[in-house]
């Protein structure tokens, strides 16, 4: 590192007076203390298995199952699985293991995983006949008839491998002849199939998201999305499947690498390295090709990246990009560079179709466009090298055949982190104290999205969001009208954060003044709030399309404070004290319905009351106001202990 520090001062001299990437980027590809600091900060372990370690814990398992212990057998199961390779029998012996704790615990689709890795990786073949059947009864017991009696078909071929003796045999036929005499249950919603329904038309431009929006542009703003017709609090307005996600390094293991959900119950293993895990052997399949360039790799450079006061989700950006460029084909990367390197800018002029995990649509967002600094980029170009490093020890560039130049991998990934920059967001979880019932929310990876990310940040968003996984759900968190923009927050909210602090974290990270009405009409922190109506909306209808410092928002008419009575330009008026009790009413309705749902547990109406509820305040009034953010938190509480990713501490 320190030689790495005194070189800084020559390359920022030589960096003023190049004229284009390739020139910038050489001047770190030929520095020696560049190349030695990336050097010196990076591992890649061909194998990380051990079949000693395997044997040990799947010893141990053993001995606990047959106690019945299943909760520590299953933890010794799966560092089995994780230590066991498949280049001996070590990891399929494991995994045939614990598929039958598994079984025992009635996670049967956790067995089916199992199972079907342990077939696939080399289990021995004269103990097979005893997986098909473990397999075929997980399969009768999620009511699948056909697959139950394909496994069941397949047992009484494989059974003749078994060298059993003719009464064993005849014991294992007639427990099977009984499991199809068995009444059948209902099949099982399988978790793959789990999806919340949008209950409208989706939208053709943007996949996922429904036709409740649409995406314009303006000069001033890029691409943006608005409303096509009224919608209510708790409408779906998308869901949507990220370009590439990575959970958080601390979480590795213990979340899926692929979709980011929990797998700590049963991890699927990678078959090359320990580091990271997946919550099904689909999510290992569609990660095989992807994650091989990283496989057993490590690295310091991020902890470098946090010691220079980075965000703490920056080194995310970088593993993010060398996933994006590692799931592109040759074919595509050629296709890349042919066509995205030679643009110089976004248009925004041009309409653009976005389709969920698009590389192509991802090329559409904003960010990489940007004038070069070398007091933003450094690290950057840092990243780069040591990622081309990695691409070199793995073959990578005598696979493109030498047709494309490392010059030309460098800039597809420094545009790729320069949109991540922009455009990544943090997936997240909802985290519950059983001892105090508190709730957070906690991050616990991060994702980019091709179409979530046209929505533009308000300190006082209209919607609030999810994350099954890593897959996103857009929610309208208040009645919003047609032709408002849709908004998202990208961090700082007005409740919680000043002003100029809330400015100047989105200056500095986000590269823009923040406008919004929260900022624009300097909206007092949650405590300051005010208890009373400060801002009284029409309820005729009548509104205004404001096009104020670059604002896209469609508002009822503000109403005329007249002392004892809200009056607005159509001589409507509304009695203050009036007004009051009807507020007074909702909040009474929301509290009672709160206390309903403890007791019965029917939170789910409770949603819909609360969203109601919702509408009907932002039919009278408007922020800043108290009561209005107590009646949005408290539905975005209750969505987010009902959907998406949660977390019990004890």
């Amino acid at each position: 590192m320190d030689r790495l520090q005194n070189k800084v001062e020559t390359i920022f001299a030589n960096f003023s007076n190049l004229e284009n990437f390739n020139q910038r980027l050489d001047v770190f590809l030929t520095c020696d203390e560049v190349v030695q600091f990336v050097r010196d900060n990076m591992s890649i372990k061909e194998s990380e298995k051990s079949s000693e370690k395997s044997t040990h814990h799947r010893n141990a398992g053993n001995g606990l199952f047959k106690k019945k212990a299943d909760v520590k057998a299953l933890e010794e199961y799966n560092l089995a699985v994780l230590y066991g390779s498949q280049d001996d029998d070590t990891l399929s012996l494991a995994l045939a293991n614990r598929s039958a704790v598994l079984y025992r615990r009635h996670e049967y689709e956790r067995t089916l995983d199992d199972i079907g890795l342990a077939l696939e990786v080399g289990y021995p073949a004269h103990l097979t006949y005893k997986l098909l059947e473990r397999r075929a009864r997980a399969f009768h017991y999620l009511g699948e008839k056909e697959k139950r009696d394909v496994d069941i078909a397949e047992m009484k071929l494989k059974i003749d491998d078994a060298n059993l003796d003719a009464k064993k045999k005849d014991e294992v036929l007639k427990s099977v002849e009984a499991l199809l005499k068995t009444s059948l249950p209902p099949r099982s919603i399988r978790r793959a199939e789990l999806s919340p329904s949008l209950g409208t038309e989706l939208n053709p431009r943007m996949e996922g998201f429904t036709n409740l929006v649409e995406v314009r542009s303006a000069p001033d703003a890029g691409r943006f999305i608005v409303a096509t017709q009224d919608i209510k609090t708790g409408d779906i307005i998308g869901t949507e499947r990220p370009v590439s996600s990575a959970p958080l390094p601390s979480l590795q293991g213990e979340n899926c690498e692929h979709c980011l959900t929990d797998c700590s119950l049963a991890p699927m293993p990678c078959l090359g390295c320990v580091r990271v895990s997946y919550c099904s052997s689909d999510c290992l399949r569609w990660s095989r090709e992807q994650h091989s360039l990283e496989c057993g790799l490590s690295e310091q450079i991020s902890q470098h990246l946090l010691e220079n006061q980075f965000l703490q989700s920056f080194p995310l950006y970088f593993r993010l990009a060398f996933r994006i460029l590692s799931s592109l084909s040759r074919s595509q990367v050629e296709t890349v560079s042919q066509q995205f390197l030679v643009q110089s800018q976004v248009d925004y002029s041009t309409h653009v179709t976005q389709k969920e995990g698009s590389f192509t649509s991802l090329t559409n967002l904003c960010g990489w466009d940007g004038s070069p600094n070398l007091e933003q980029d450094f690290w950057i170009y840092i990243i780069i090298v040591f990622y081309l490093e990695v691409l070199k020890s793995r073959g990578y560039f005598e696979d493109l055949k030498n047709e494309i130049s490392q010059q030309e991998i460098g800039q597809i990934l420094y545009r790729i982190i320069k949109i991540l920059q922009f455009n990544s967001h943090s997936v997240m979880q909802c985290v519950t104290d059983r001892g105090s019932n508190e709730v957070k929310m906690e991050s616990i990876g991060s994702a980019v999205y091709t179409s979530m990310a046209f929505l533009n940040h308000s300190c006082d968003p209209n919607t609030v969001k999810y994350f099954e996984g890593n897959r996103v759900v857009v929610m309208a968190a208040r009645p919003i009208r047609q032709g408002e923009e849709i908004t998202d927050n990208y961090g700082p909210h007005f409740s919680l954060s000043a002003l100029g602090a809330r400015r100047q974290w989105l200056q500095d990270y986000h590269g823009f003044q923040c406008m919004c009405p929260a900022c624009s009409e300097n909206f007092p922190l949650a405590e300051n709030l005010p208890d009373k109506t400060v801002h009284c909306v029409s309820p005729c209808g009548g509104g205004k399309r404001m096009e104020e410092q670059g604002e896209r928002r469609r508002s009822r008419e503000r109403m005329e404070d007249q002392g004892d009575a809200w009056r607005c330009s159509s001589g409507l008026q509304i009695n203050k004290q009036s007004l009051d009790n009807k507020i007074r009413s909702v909040m009474q309705r929301m509290t009672a319905t709160a206390q309903r749902g403890l007791v019965s547990g029917e939170d789910l109406e409770a949603l819909h009351v609360y969203g109601d509820c919702v509408d009907q305040l932002y039919c009278a009034v408007r922020q800043p106001s108290s009561i209005l953010l107590a009646a949005e938190r408290i539905f975005a509480k209750t969505l987010r202990l009902l959907k998406g990713n949660k977390k019990l501490m004890n």
